[in-house]
């Protein structure tokens, strides 16, 4: 009895090819043969051996990329997707969970009965004493130099406004 999978012609095994790219048409054979050098060109300036098996799984790379070649849509769209996973990852390691709105948006819609998860996992939530983005430079390293006469007038009456600012209200302008 035959094996089932040599009725599909896909999986019936091919023989030797002198031309691995012989169902391909001209100008795709050659964008094909010129992504095939440029792969094994990278595998060997990474010190990687190309061996028999790897050789057909760089041929097929080279033919699906003859075949439909990348355009900008899909770099960009590679790239949302990639930032959406970013996002998520951060969600994550600050302790939100990322779909939880969404899934309980999406179950209301599909009338079943949503179970509301918290957004925050517990023992997770704002820093107590949050540090500010931007800290002002220290009075002291500006002082010295208008003190010394080493800053030019304009900068030099920007720097006592801001510490006229600094002395009523007891913190820097931004």
């Amino acid at each position: 009895m035959a094996p089932k999978c040599a009725n599909i012609p896909g999986l019936k095994r091919k023989p030797k090819r002198d031309d691995w790219f012989d169902d391909l048409t001209k100008a795709q054979r050659e964008r094909a043969k010129r992504y095939l050098d440029q792969m094994i060109r990278k595998r060997q300036r990474r010190g990687k051996r190309v061996t028999r098996w790897v050789y057909p799984l760089l041929v097929g790379q080279a033919k699906r990329l003859a075949r439909n070649p990348p355009t900008s849509a899909w770099g960009r769209s590679m790239a949302a997707k990639k930032g959406g996973y970013a996002v998520q990852q951060r969600y994550r390691m600050e302790g939100r969970d990322p779909t939880a709105k969404a899934s309980y948006i999406r179950q209301i819609k599909q009338g079943k009965p949503a179970k509301h998860r918290p957004l925050l996992k517990p023992g997770f939530g704002p820093p107590v004493n949050p540090v500010p983005y931007r800290q002002p430079p220290p009075p002291v390293q500006v002082s010295k130099l208008a003190a010394g006469g080493g800053l030019p007038p304009a900068i030099r009456n920007l720097y006592e406004q801001r510490q006229k600012y600094f002395e009523l209200t007891g913190e820097y302008p931004d």
